[in-house]
């Protein structure tokens, strides 16, 4: 069983305790809304009536209309009585009170925008459904998403597998839907929002507590953004975000044999006097010791095992690796003066010089295209200059590792 590494993702170390804090109508992933999903201003009040139209009066006293003919004469000491008005004249100091308007039970201030934060650094705020303003009804159902209901997630890694793999965890306080999204892409703030972008992978299931899910495919050795969205059964949504190391690609490559097809020697001349080198880790290494090898002739290390100097363990390898194969075949007396090589001096890669013949190539392999323990020999190294030709087989394994 391998042991595993267990990544708690903080605010500051990856997608430890994906530590992340959206703005309350931003997702880290979706394009922002359009339009302002907060509580709209709300007004109530009761217009005053129209006041009754005043009855007519000259300085406030009544005007007597002029007698008719047939009107009996007016008496001094009989006077009509003057009738009450039903509704009196208006003055300065009486004034119609103005109804108090009645209390209205939903009547909600509206609430301020927060101010923007780093979603990568804080929890991340909950997004109210659109439309919709936090009142008696969400309290009835629940503040479910509303407020943060991710109460945890991370991602971890065994020590050592064959394959390139994590595992995200993801808890909630709430069934809720749960979606996780990936990206090599460090993430940009606009307008004090933070957003992931160049999205390569998304996973994801519905109304559940209890997220994990194995996840293939992200690139060994590098940094990894992740966000999570969780989203109630009202619609309500939370956030968190981070970032994560996926484990180091280990490479062993093993040169085991090499099949000489021309010794660079033809006709009687013999057999060549050969030495081989070998690239890998981005440098030549040293040569092997000088064997006399006849065409046909295959060269391996000591009871069939990889050759002495090529046997290499490549760290953190990149999805592309460069491999290569040299020969070199002494035609001339060393210890003359136009043949000896000085230390330090560079060998051509295919050609002669200084009384030898020289062989080789360099060749690239995706590592994800070949696959773990992928063998060499259907794709083998081959170099091929004057008279002088061969073949290097081997192969390599890959580890992941945290």
């Amino acid at each position: 069983m391998n042991r595993f590494l267990r990544t708690t993702i903080t605010a500051t170390a990856g997608f430890a305790a994906i530590s992340m804090a959206a703005p309350a109508v931003a997702s880290p992933f979706l394009p922002p809304d359009s339009g302002n999903n907060g509580p709209s201003d709300i007004s109530n009040g009761d217009q005053d009536p129209d006041p009754d139209p005043e009855e007519p009066s000259t300085n406030g006293t009544l005007v007597e209309p002029e007698p008719g003919p047939d009107d009996p004469p007016a008496s001094d000491d009989l006077a009509a009585p003057q009738p009450e008005p039903d509704n009196p004249s208006p003055s300065d100091d009486l004034v119609a009170p103005t109804p108090e308007p009645e209390p209205v039970d939903d009547l909600v201030a509206p609430t301020p925008e927060p101010k923007p934060v780093d979603e990568l650094a804080t929890p991340g705020k909950p997004k109210p459904r659109p439309g919709v303003t936090p009142g008696s009804a969400d309290k009835a159902a629940g503040s479910g998403c509303a407020v943060q209901c991710i109460t945890k997630a991370w991602v971890d890694a065994p020590s050592s597998s064959d394959v390139p793999v994590v595992t995200t965890h993801v808890r909630t306080s709430v069934p809720a839907t749960i979606k996780v999204v990936f990206s090599r892409t460090a993430p940009v703030t606009v307008d004090g929002h933070t957003w992931l972008t160049d999205i390569e992978h998304t996973i994801g299931t519905e109304f559940t507590t209890m997220f994990d899910k194995q996840v293939e495919g992200l690139e060994p050795g590098v940094t990894w953004y992740a966000a999570v969205e969780a989203v109630d059964k009202h619609g309500n949504i939370s956030y968190r975000s981070g970032s994560f190391e996926t484990p180091r690609r280990r490479v062993l490559v093993q040169f085991s044999k090499i099949s000489v097809i021309d010794d660079g020697d033809s006709g009687l001349r013999g057999s060549g006097e050969l030495r081989f080198r070998f690239f890998a880790d981005n440098q030549w290494h040293a040569w092997t010791p000088e064997v006399e090898l006849d065409s046909g002739d295959t060269l391996t290390g000591p009871g069939g095992t990889a050759l002495t100097n090529g046997v290499f363990l490549i760290d953190d390898a990149p999805r592309i690796m460069v491999l290569g194969a040299h020969a070199m075949e002494r035609d001339g007396n060393p210890s003359k003066s136009k043949c000896l090589i000085e230390a330090g001096e560079s060998y051509p890669l295919n050609g002669s010089w200084r009384c030898r013949q020289f062989a080789g190539t360099l060749q690239a392999w995706d590592l994800d295209a070949q696959g773990p323990n992928a063998a060499l020999p259907q794709i083998w190294v081959e170099a091929h200059s004057l008279n002088l030709h061969f073949v290097a087989h081997g192969s390599f394994t890959t580890t992941y590792v945290t």
